[in-house]
């Protein structure tokens, strides 16, 4: 069988039993050590910030890109990684989240233009192969002020 483990009574703590010297100097070294925590903090912060931007320089899916969001009108906004970019807005940001979000507004653009009848795969969309020549020389065709006839 396992022994239990002793249990100590702590003391109360009583700070009344100390001066008011002591009182002072313990609340200097206090400020001195939040001070102390505050400047490793503001250290660490800073090395992050170098790491990133060299991380950057070297990254090519890490360099910031200035990107304009522009979406359809049925589209306020989108939402990548629970961050809403408005539309009309600039945002500074990586290649890679710059190349989602250039794909969004393309196909916001792509659905504003099918539903408004628009299709890229419509007939009147298609480029076509006309060319006029000599074999349609005379030929009437109809214009939006009449007949006109093709000359050469």
């Amino acid at each position: 069988m396992a022994k239990k483990p002793e249990v100590r009574r702590k003391i109360p703590v009583r700070k009344d039993l100390l001066t008011v010297e002591d009182r002072e100097a313990l609340k200097a070294e206090a400020r001195k050590s939040v001070l102390a925590e505050m400047e490793q903090d503001a250290r660490d912060a800073f090395f992050q910030e170098a790491l990133r931007e060299a991380r950057q320089a070297h990254v090519p899916d890490e360099q910031m890109l200035h990107v304009t969001v522009d979406l359809a009108p049925f589209l306020p906004y989108v939402m990548l990684d629970e961050v809403q970019y408005f539309h009309g807005y600039s945002y500074d940001v990586p290649r890679s989240r710059a190349v989602v979000l250039y794909e969004q507004m393309q196909r916001s653009w792509q659905h504003e233009d099918e539903t408004h009848g628009r299709s890229r795969f419509s007939p009147g969309r298609r480029p076509r192969s006309i060319v006029l020549g000599p074999r349609d020389a005379g030929t009437v065709t109809r214009g939006v002020n009449g007949p006109i006839v093709a000359e050469l």
